[in-house]
């Protein structure tokens, strides 16, 4: 008789143990969905391309950031996807790209898709370079003459 109470004291305290922690799980998921869900609204999405601003190709590896160093970078194609916190509503998202000039914008308060970003050109001219061959037993007598200035202890 003792052996069928310790028994069924048993298989009470397990039945009691897995329903508590069945219970725990769903109160765990219900919690880790309402945290997910804030999360979620606590970030704001822009989607778009970064193109050149005359033939309207997309600019591949244009860099776009934020003041707080947050960003991306644009696709093969210049398309981009940019999440970011509601902390940074109305603050400067800057986009550039080599070749081209730098541009800012304000961070928008909702999710904007299909956003364009043109860039414009930079070009500059350089003074001209002159190249001219040396002979190599010449480099040779220049760096023999040089190594007390080159190697010094």
């Amino acid at each position: 008789m003792k052996r069928i109470s310790i028994v069924c004291t048993i298989i009470l305290l397990t039945t009691s143990l897995v329903s508590s922690q069945t219970d725990t799980s769903a109160v765990s998921s219900q919690s880790d969905s309402l945290v997910a869900s804030s999360q979620i609204e606590e970030y704001i999405k822009i989607t778009g391309k970064v193109v050149d601003h005359i033939s309207n190709q997309g600019l591949p590896y244009a860099n776009l950031s934020t003041e707080t160093n947050l960003g991306t970078i644009s696709n093969i194609d210049g398309r981009i996807v940019f999440k970011y916190p509601k902390e940074l509503i109305n603050t400067s998202l800057h986009i550039s790209s080599i070749g081209y000039k730098k541009t800012s914008i304000f961070l928008p308060a909702t999710d904007t898709d299909n956003m364009i970003f043109s860039l414009t050109t930079d070009t500059f001219s350089l003074r001209e370079v002159k190249v001219v061959p040396i002979e190599a037993i010449d480099i040779i007598k220049n760096a023999i003459e040089n190594i007390s200035t080159n190697y010094s202890d």
